[in-house]
């Protein structure tokens, strides 16, 4: 199973995919500087990685981009 986590400053969003973009969409509508990294993190990794950020200028993917703990974004998560 894989889970996703959206990262904007300090603040954590947990879901799908897809719905990790539409909430970094709606951050980066109020806050037109904001940039918002979407992370994936497959079960049993301590880690996730970044694989793709949404700005203004809208969504790319990363290709490899780097490692977070699980743990910290399931920490700063207000839903996990």
């Amino acid at each position: 199973m894989t889970s996703y986590f959206a990262l904007a400053g300090k603040e954590v969003y947990s879901g799908g995919f897809a719905q990790c973009v539409a909430w970094a969409r709606s951050r980066v509508e109020a806050d037109s500087e904001a940039v918002v990294k979407i992370l994936r993190a497959r079960a049993g990794e301590p880690t996730a990685r970044v694989v793709a950020e949404v700005t203004r200028e809208g969504e790319r993917i990363i290709a490899r981009g780097r490692h977070l703990p699980v743990s910290n974004l399931k920490r700063r998560c207000p839903a996990a």
